[in-house]
């Protein structure tokens, strides 16, 4: 073991240890992660009182209603409510007391509200409803808080029903193309950071979201897409913090179902949805029951899900078949009037048999992914003093993947034909990956007056374990064809799975300075290091960045209704296991060989002569001659070269991928509960990670070509960046009862040489091909974007749900295919340099309700892709043309995939 990995080791234990020992000595604890809630309480001249009795109570708070007093000042905090509706008393002996009943406190945002009392006695209480504050007025971040109520009503369809989705629909927020991850501001779908109850579950190996959860387990989302805070950290993309439920002082749950099949989709003029033509259905039923073991100490909550979705693509000869289960349970105990506990346990197996189908795939050529993730978690949170909290978690994520053939032939070999892309004989690959996480995290915050205004310290420190057991061959090798003739053989010696290693230690302060009333400094510094080891446990990379962030955020009307704020900050993203994973030493070099007939002249037609040739030309490249295994050329195949024969490099001075990031960003509340927010991002994501030639580091090599090209190396390309700028308008409004809606446009352009996520493309490994007009726009670049989400709430207990999206025209490159021995494609145009087509869709979702039994029960009716629009959403990019799935030729820019057709899906849900 290298020093740098034992140092790791060793900081990592210690760390550990000493959590466990200060929890044993505190006691237990836990708390999810919350909201806060501020005020200043005034008389009616305007003046601050002082000594006023504030309480705050909710059936969200487990251990019954808090209460504080005010300051000097007038000032009162509630650092850690959980989130939910909220009714405030404040009490002020000589003065009515108020009380604000529906005061919403949301997930990492802080509320802000002003009780105005009057002169009088204290048992009269006035009652008032509160305006249900929007503005955060201590917020520097960009970003949005998604509510139990506008999950559930405005998440239209099953597929909607995800945290990824509902991420996806952020103001200026695309879907990624390679994963289902979002992209935010110009990052790739691997960049974000995913925080389930505030514990990271972002996957090890991939970097992307780890885990499922059914949906109706969600309480509330908060996605932060720019200026977050030193507290969150490993993301230059966003950070979505999901909480789930906990339960209650009374017993809840909901029974939902949703369906769909081939009767349900209209056939369109790009697809044929006809019965007959494949399966095509969806079912998913999920359940969830929360209440109390012990009330307002032990609450518990469960939930449970299973998913069968069954796809055919259009003139796939098979049908991709999905089947899920998502479990949860979770426990919540106020042991005392400071101190909670929390435990959860949360497990998603999952088979995806043919996952490969397609129009190019053959029945044998199927392929079956098994999936599992586990998460156990454990937190504490308590009250070290009146002004000091403090915060423990502990969790393990544990998430194994396994791909290989349907037929669990793992000898025969696949074959591709060159020509028409179709794959038959097997399924050329077996994969497999266990995925752990061990990751203990706490934090301490302390609130002093003083010091030039009151400060809310915060300090933290957390260590995460990583490993990745991998195993990648290949079944029997793979035989290539080209216009229906033996081609090229590749063939890969298997190898046993090797286990992979990666320590992620952080650590952060940072510092709520409220210089006046109405004006908050956020300073803060965070630091970040990953060490990652190879399967011989020898130190591949290490990775580490100071990063700071300052904001402001000035209520310039000192009432939380305008509020200007700013921020610079410095974000490091660690990487994940595929980096050791793909420096590994433990290695097979694939053998490539040609077919005989044709590797040598084609005039030669006696046999003898023939297969002499075909030795002579083997030997003169190094090898032998080998049988044919599919007997498709009598000759056999003489070997052509061999690739991967040596080890992937790591460069020493490999620098972690940083984004540097500017927000300026105004917010306005209008109304009682409808607000107005413009924004502005700017970011520069430098010292993106990819592979290119050894020659190439640590600057081009003059035209090496791919002959001379001698290994594979991961290094810092100074090509390699991404540039976003965004203008962002956001709308929200509940001012009145019956209608929840938000809306945003973003004006953006996004551009970069690279957005593959796994630093293993071919962007940057051959100078000069690879590098020419790799710069342009990237694929989430759309000029402007629309988004409306919402609902309606209307007579008789009916609801109408909606969804909205808008986005200009979508980018394309101009590519040409590069020949053997070169590989991958090259830009004949700076990339995305040509523009297709706008896009835009409808969804619309309706639900009638009704009583039954004493349960609140609904009927839902959904339709996707209301207007019945089928625009390309891809269209060929290659110079020399492409394709179709059905034989037609196809020039550049031509469409080669379009929207889905009209869609309907029906429901059931019971609530009590």
């Amino acid at each position: 073991m290298s020093e740098v990995s034992k140092r790791s080791r060793d900081w990592g234990l210690r760390l550990v240890l000493g959590l466990a020992l200060l929890t044993r000595l505190a006691g237990p604890a836990l708390a999810s992660p919350a909201g806060k809630l501020i005020g200043t309480v005034k008389n009616a001249q305007g003046g601050v009182l002082a000594g006023a009795t504030v309480s705050a109570s909710s059936p969200a708070l487990l251990g019954g209603g808090r209460t504080t007093r005010s300051g000097a000042d007038g000032t009162f905090v509630f650092p850690d409510l959980e989130p939910g509706l909220y009714t405030v008393k404040v009490e002020l002996e000589g003065f009515h007391g108020e009380e604000l009943r529906g005061v919403r406190v949301s997930l990492s945002r802080t509320t802000a509200i002003f009780p105005e009392l009057t002169a009088g006695e204290l048992h009269e209480e006035i009652t008032v409803t509160a305006e249900h504050p929007l503005v955060d007025p201590m917020q520097v971040a960009a970003g949005q808080v998604f509510t139990l109520e506008f999950l559930d009503r405005s998440s239209i369809g099953a597929d909607d029903r995800s945290y990824l989705s509902i991420a996806g629909s952020a103001a200026g927020v695309a879907q990624s193309e390679l994963t289902e991850d979002p992209q935010i501001f110009g990052s790739t779908g691997s960049e974000n950071v995913y925080l389930i109850d505030g514990l990271d579950t972002t996957d090890p190996q991939t970097a992307t979201f780890g885990t499922n959860f059914n949906f109706d387990a969600i309480k509330e989302i908060s996605l932060s897409t720019a200026g977050f805070e030193a507290e969150y950290g490993r993301a230059t993309g966003g950070v979505v913090n999901l909480i789930t439920k906990s339960g209650g002082n009374d017993f809840s749950g909901t029974f939902d179902v949703r369906y769909r099949d081939n009767r349900f989709v209209e056939k369109g003029q790009h697809s044929d949805s006809e019965e007959g033509d494949g399966d095509n259905s969806f079912v998913l039923p999920a359940a969830t029951l929360g209440g109390p073991l012990a009330r307002d100490r032990i609450w518990f909550f469960t939930s449970a899900a299973y998913q069968r979705q069954q796809t055919t693509p259009s003139l796939s000869p098979i049908t991709a078949d999905f089947k899920g289960q998502d479990y949860l349970g979770k426990i919540s105990w106020q042991i005392d009037p400071r101190w909670r506990a929390v435990f959860k346990g949360a497990s998603s197996p999952a088979t995806f048999t043919a996952f490969n189908a397609g129009p190019f795939v053959d029945p044998a050529a199927a392929a079956t992914e098994r999936q599992r993730s586990v998460l156990w978690q454990a937190e504490s949170s308590g009250q070290l003093s009146d002004r000091l909290l403090w915060e423990l978690q502990l969790g393990v994520h544990d998430r194994k993947v396994e791909d290989g053939p349907r037929s669990g032939d793992l000898q025969t070999p696949g074959v591709i034909d060159l020509d028409t892309q179709i794959s038959s004989g097997n399924y050329t690959r077996v994969q497999s990956s266990s995925r752990h996480r061990t990751e203990a995290q706490t934090s301490l915050t302390s609130f002093v007056d003083g010091f030039g205004g009151s400060h809310e310290w915060k300090t933290g420190a957390s260590y995460a374990a990583l490993t990745l057991d991998a195993l990648d061959n290949a079944t029997g090798g793979a035989l290539y064809t080209d216009q229906g003739g033996p081609f090229l053989y590749s063939v890969t010696p298997e190898l046993p799975s090797q286990t992979y290693r990666g320590n992620l230690t952080g650590g952060y302060v940072q510092d709520a300075w409220r210089l006046l009333p109405a004006l908050t400094l956020k300073l803060g510094l965070r630091y970040d290091r990953a060490s990652y080891s190879n399967e011989l446990h020898e130190s591949v990379a290490t990775l580490a960045a100071w990063q700071p962030r300052l904001g402001f955020a000035w209520d310039l009307t000192g009432d939380a209704r305008t509020v200007l704020r700013g921020s610079y900050g410095k974000f490091m993203h660690p990487s994940a296991l595929a980096l050791p994973l793909y420096a590994r030493l433990t290695f097979a070099p694939t053998t490539r060989y040609l077919a005989c007939s044709q590797a040598v002249d084609s005039d030669l037609t006696d046999p003898e002569m023939l297969a002499a040739a075909c030795q002579a030309f083997a030997s003169a490249r190094g090898g032998a001659v080998i049988q044919d295994p599919l007997h498709r050329d009598p000759y056999g195949f003489a070997f052509y070269d061999a690739l991967s024969t040596s080890p992937n490099q790591v460069d020493p001075n490999l620098r972690p991928t940083v984004a540097n990031e500017y927000t300026i960003g105004l917010q306005r509340q209008l109304g009682r509960r409808t607000s107005v927010e413009l924004s502005y991002v700017n970011k520069a994501t430098r010292n993106v990670l990819e592979d290119t030639c050894s020659e190439n580091v640590p600057q081009p090599a003059a035209d090496p070509g791919f002959e001379n090209c001698h290994g594979l190396t991961v290094t810092n390309p100074a090509a390699a960046r991404r540039d976003y700028r965004g203008l962002l308008l956001r709308f929200e409004s509940r001012e009145v009862d019956w209608l929840d809606v938000v809306a945003s446009y973003a004006y953006s352009s996004s551009r970069g040489s690279v957005e593959n996520p796994q630093i293993s493309g071919p962007d940057f490994d051959v100078y000069p091909v690879h590098f020419a007009n790799a710069y342009g726009y990237l694929s989430d670049d759309r000029r402007h974007r629309l988004k409306l989400k919402g609902f309606v709430k209307l007579p008789r207990e009916v609801s109408v749900g909606f969804n909205a999206i808008y986005e200009s025209p979508f980018d394309y490159s101009v590519l040409q295919n590069l020949e053997p021995p070169l590989y991958g494609t090259a830009f004949l145009e700076p990339r995305g340099s040509r523009r297709a087509n706008s896009t835009s869709t409808l969804e619309i979702e309706l639900r009638k309700g009704f009583r039954l039994a004493g349960l609140d029960v609904e009927l839902i009716g959904t339709v996707e892709n209301v207007l019945g629009t089928e625009r390309p959403v891809a269209v060929c990019q290659f110079a020399s043309g492409c394709t179709s799935a059905d034989g037609d030729e196809l020039a550049l820019g031509d469409p080669i995939d379009f929207q889905p057709p009209r869609r309907y899906e029906v429901g059931f849900r019971m609530v009590f």
